[in-house]
């Protein structure tokens, strides 16, 4: 409530752009974005809408592989690149410190002549909270590591990093645009907050990834992410409030087609540049369903199990042994597929630990397994996700969380080239008790429809040797 009133009574600037996202406008004085230009590709239409820009809110939906980071480095770059004698001051925030560095890094690369300062969590930063450290690509530091001072009597043109507690108080400084990375788990009250000293904001993210969990508590309306309250729960960036980036750079058509059909609305393409990335069959030629672009499915039948699988786990390390005598390719190269080139995802973490330990069991520790949670932002050249519940009656965390569309679209969208899912039948047929229920088993039986079924028995079998 005190984040809304203070934006509210504010002077226009530099609350304007905090006070436009809480009413879900472009800014104060329109609701709906410039549209982009005649052949104008979504990175020249943002750097576009920022120069002279004030008050506005731009938003970017990036789906994964989209290029949200890019699109905002990019932003970044040409803001730096053309600001007048004045300078620029620009803030990057996020959730973690993991992500904001990830795009100050970015930043850096691109302008290595910027002045780039993160916030830590460390212990000097909490003894003196005016304290910034100075990110260095290449150590030494032109200047000691941490710099002690009132962040506003610093000069402009630089770049400043850090969580919402760096730039929500009132000492904080004053910033001319505030990025906001993953937007699409960020809870719109924390980014008001850091808002408060920004005349324009860039929310980067995709609300159809999975939220971050958090322990906040905050009044109705402001604890969804900041970019669902601006799409106002609509799957895709509708045109008048943002930029929707409609071209993966990771996924190989036959996998994107399916991501775009359960979440984006059909709006994803994948990049020219995945057309010819595959993995290649044993023997040229041969019917290898190993092999290719696309989708999986493995069947295993096992009953009681409700956070993990023996009969999956056995599955599984079967099916790495065969992915690991294959090669792939992509832009000309071909190359042996390895134990970096796979991951195995479960969504709970009893099953992350018996994968593990059946994969180590084999000599296969190398292989990277995790829950869907954990993986979000990573890619592999094959996914191998299993799912461990008997069924939908067993699963400890309810149809809701299985199910999820959001945990299917990240557990689908880490491969580039093939993506399995390891499961039993009886998921695919659930006792539905809510209309709400409907599209979350639909997704999964679609993923079925889309997939080529390899049989547990074929993973040991002459035809894959």
């Amino acid at each position: 409530d005190g984040v809304a009133e203070q934006s509210a009574a504010a002077p226009l600037a530099p609350r304007a752009a905090a006070r436009a996202l809480l009413l879900g406008r472009a800014s104060l004085g329109r609701a709906a974005l410039d549209p982009p230009a005649a052949g104008e590709d979504p990175v020249a239409h943002a750097v576009r809408l920022a120069r002279g820009a004030d008050g506005l809110v731009v938003a970017v939906q990036g789906p994964p592989g989209a290029g949200k980071s890019f699109l905002g480095a990019e932003v970044v770059d040409a803001l730096l690149a053309g600001a007048g004698p004045g300078g620029v001051r620009i803030g990057v925030t996020a959730n973690s410190h993991a992500v904001v560095q990830h795009l100050l890094r970015s930043i850096h690369s691109r302008s290595p002549a910027a002045v780039v300062r993160h916030k830590g969590a460390g212990a000097s930063t909490a003894k003196d909270p005016d304290r910034w450290e100075r990110l260095c690509e290449h150590p030494p530091c032109p200047e000691p590591a941490l710099v002690t001072g009132h962040a506003a009597g610093w000069g402009a043109g630089e770049v400043l990093g850090g969580t919402a507690w760096a730039f929500a108080p009132e000492t904080a400084p004053a910033l001319d645009w505030l990025v906001v990375d993953e937007a699409g788990q960020m809870a719109l009250a924390d980014v008001l907050a850091a808002a408060r000293h920004a005349r324009n904001v860039l929310l980067l993210g995709d609300p159809q990834q999975l939220a971050k969990p958090s322990k906040a508590a905050h009044p109705a309306g402001v604890g969804v992410s900041a970019l669902t309250h601006l799409m106002r729960g609509a799957a895709t960036m509708p045109a008048d409030r943002g930029i929707f980036l409609p071209s993966t750079r990771r996924m190989h058509a036959d996998v994107a087609a399916f991501i775009s059909d359960i979440a984006y609305d059909g709006r994803l393409a994948a990049h020219p540049v995945c057309a010819d990335r595959a993995v290649l069959p044993l023997q040229p030629g041969a019917d290898d369903p190993l092999s290719g672009t696309g989708l999986r499915h493995v069947p295993v039948v096992h009953e009681g199990n409700a956070q993990s699988s023996d009969e999956e786990c056995a599955v599984v390390v079967a099916l790495v042994r065969q992915l690991l005598r294959r090669r792939w390719t992509a832009a000309g190269e071909v190359a042996d597929v390895t134990e970096a080139d796979v991951l195995v995802v479960s969504p709970y973490t009893v099953a992350v630990r018996r994968l593990e330990a059946a994969l180590a069991r084999a000599g296969l520790g190398g292989v990277q397994v995790g829950t869907v949670d954990r993986f979000q932002g990573r890619e592999a050249v094959a996914v191998v996700y299993a799912t461990a519940s008997s069924d939908a009656d067993s699963a400890p965390r309810g149809l809701g969380f299985l199910y999820d569309t959001h945990r299917l679209n990240v557990a689908v969208s880490r491969a580039r080239c093939l993506a399995f899912w390891v499961g039993s039948p009886q998921l695919l047929r659930p006792r539905v008790g809510a209309a709400h229920q409907v599209p979350l088993v639909d997704a999964h039986c679609r993923f079925v429809e889309h997939a080529v079924v390899v049989p547990p028995a074929l993973l040991d079998g002459a035809a894959t040797r």
